[in-house]
This record gives structure tokens, sequence and C-alpha cells, in this order.
């Protein structure tokens, strides 16, 4: 009697189902009624950072901060998720002031977004105001175990951004 080893198993192939999957999800993006258009400024990841070589005069982390460079923008759809983490909060069950700096979670119909991008689209305060929204992608991970269905990117609020375009 022969015993089976673990190579003798055929893989398990989940790559057309998640194909199908994805296109659906960015499907669900481009129709949901809570989606939006925005701007993608891809950060450049293959071109070298340049270092700052002056220390300033207090000696801050300033002199070890990064020069990031942005690829032109293009228009894309996003949907704004949950986290589905739990919330902190506090004795009278308030939401803390800690769950303010929570990162936004997005869904967006571009693939390939590199961490450090930008997200940039336009909301209305009133009637009559709208305000320029500015976030930065701090991280992305994927929904699902496993890789190849759609990545959700965890993003907080950037200032200054005008500065940094292409």
């Amino acid at each position: 009697m022969t015993v089976p080893v673990l190579t003798d198993l055929a893989p398990r192939d989940y790559r057309v189902p998640q194909s199908d999957i994805a296109a659906n999800v960015k499907l669900f993006i481009e129709q949901s009624k809570d989606a939006f258009d925005c701007l993608l400024y891809r950060a450049n990841i293959d071109e070298p950072e340049s270092v700052t070589t002056e220390e300033d005069t207090v000696g801050s982390l300033e002199s070890k901060e990064r020069t990031l460079t942005y690829q032109l923008p293009v228009l894309c759809r996003v949907v704004i998720v949950p986290d589905g983490s739990p919330k902190e909060v506090d004795i009278e069950g308030d939401v803390s002031s800690l769950d303010v700096a929570a990162p936004v979670v997005m869904l967006l119909t571009e693939v390939n977004v590199p961490e450090q991008s930008v997200i940039q689209y336009r909301e209305y305060i009133s009637d009559e105001d709208v305000r320029d929204i500015t976030m930065y992608v701090l991280k992305s991970g994927w929904v699902g175990d496993a890789p190849g269905v759609c990545p959700k990117h965890y993003c907080l609020p950037m200032q200054r951004f005008e500065d940094l375009k292409p």
C-alpha cells in the first residue's frame, strides 16, 4: 500500500472564480448608488526616492523624510465601506475620540494602487458649498482570504497635496 503525500494532490484552483468575483466587484463599485467619482494619483514607487541631506536646526525627523512623486491622475469610481473592526467606546456608549483618526476604507474600480497614492474627491458641505477632500493611501489589503478579488485601501486625510501634484 502506498502512503499518499501532499505533492500527489492537485492544488486548489480558485483563479477563475476569483476573476469572476473581481469583475462583479468592479461592476458593483461602478453601479452602486453610494459610488462617486474621484481622481487617483498613483505614487511612483518604481522611481527612487530622494533623501534630504541637510539637518534642520532642531534635528527633527524631517531630515529623514522621503520625496514622493505622483503619476498624472486617472478618473475612477470609489465606494467607502465599513471597516468591520470593533470601535472603541467610552462608558456612556459614545464612540471615543480615538475613532476620529480611524482610516477610511475605500474600494476603487482601478487596480494596482500603490500605498502612498492619493485619492481626491469633492463633497457637499451644504446645498451651496462644496469642499475638496484629499485622502492618502496608508495601506492596502485584500478582501477575502486569498488574493486576487479586490483590494481595500485604508486612507487618512491629507493636507497640502497641491504642492505635490505632478
